[in-house]
């Protein structure tokens, strides 16, 4: 994998993104909830999802980007990341609260709400450590689909072993794009993977 090939899949799978993706891989593992809900509650979750969680975000840190609080968008420098995860994390309560007054199953607000909360553990650590926020972003994809095949005894072994490859791939480009070392590679993962997995497991998702 070449530095150009880590940039392209640092983008694709930009910790911002994850959490739509999540929603949506939720629609395609789980027939229960791909076959409940009609496509405007579908419509409903994911536009909430992508709003909050991806395009809020992301205007905020064009507008950082503009006043000259951060860099770049990468924000590969740790000081430069406490103001846009302050913010991130704000809006990822915000979706929270608005997924969780809808009537649909919890699962989508336990998304958010594991996503938020390992922002603001990110935005601690950051303090001292330089952790990889796409690494957490992965981590908790697979976390949150470890916990619901505990939760729906749905087999899904495929789609795990697919999110560890995807997993292992990201990992790659975050250490040849030279971003993070090793042990923030792995430490990002960890997180991810157990906060979202504690927060889907324990909260009420049925």
């Amino acid at each position: 994998m070449n530095t150009g090939t880590a940039k392209i899949i640092s983008y694709l799978f930009h910790p911002l993104i994850m959490a739509f993706y999540a929603s949506a891989a939720i629609f395609l593992v789980n027939p229960h909830y791909k076959y409940v809900l009609n496509d405007q509650v579908k419509a409903v979750i994911l536009i909430t999802v992508l709003i909050t969680t991806f395009f809020l975000p992301l205007l905020s840190s064009f507008f950082f980007l503009k006043k000259g609080y951060i860099t770049s968008l990468q924000m590969d420098s740790a000081d430069e990341r406490q103001l846009p995860f302050v913010t991130t994390a704000i809006y990822y309560v915000t979706g929270f609260i608005l997924l969780y007054r809808l009537p649909i199953p919890n699962i989508f607000g336990a998304i958010v709400l594991g996503a938020g909360i390992a922002i603001i553990i990110a935005l601690i650590i950051n303090f001292y450590w330089k952790i990889s926020i796409h690494m957490i972003g992965v981590g908790g994809i697979a976390g949150g689909l470890f916990a619901l095949s505990s939760h729906s005894y749905t087999n899904l072994l495929l789609p795990m072993a697919g999110i560890f490859i995807l997993a292992g791939w990201l990992g790659s480009a975050r250490l040849i794009y030279g971003t993070h070392t090793q042990s923030q590679v792995y430490a990002g993962f960890v997180v991810g993977f157990v906060v979202e997995f504690l927060v889907i497991y324990f909260y009420n998702i049925i």
